[in-house]
């Protein structure tokens, strides 16, 4: 991978649809099954329109979503996340993401990005700090 400049925008990175079938299969992996999540009713009860994603999924699928990009894989040294709106049962996000550091040889790089939903409404926007492998 040649070094990320400074400043250099990677985007727009598109997560896949998050439809009910993967909220289940999240929920039973992280054992949050919260029915915020899970059922609309309760989602409807507690002020959303449907079911929402986990806040953790929308994290994981930006920084998948890079590594796709990048085409490297990479773990997570730190993530700082800000949610701004709920994202529905079925949405899907667009991350636009913005280098603002990088070690030699892109060992270690800093990004802050953006996630839209379908509407453009800002879902979430961070920092996440990548260690390539």
């Amino acid at each position: 991978m040649e070094q990320l400049e400074k400043e250099a925008v990677i985007g727009p990175l598109y997560s896949e649809a998050f439809d009910k079938k993967q909220l289940n299969a999240y929920a039973s992996a992280s054992a949050d099954k919260n029915p915020i999540h899970l059922d609309e009713k309760a989602a409807q009860a507690a002020g959303f329109d449907k079911e929402i994603a986990h806040g953790m999924l929308v994290m994981a699928a930006a920084h998948a979503a890079l590594n796709r990009e990048l085409n490297r894989v990479s773990i997570v040294d730190s993530y700082e996340t800000r949610f701004y709106n709920p994202l529905y049962a079925g949405g899907q996000l667009t991350f636009w993401f913005v280098v603002k550091a990088s070690e030699e040889n892109n060992a270690l790089v800093s990004f802050q990005y953006v996630g839209k939903d379908q509407q453009d409404r800002r879902i979430v926007t961070g920092k996440i700090v990548l260690r390539f492998l």
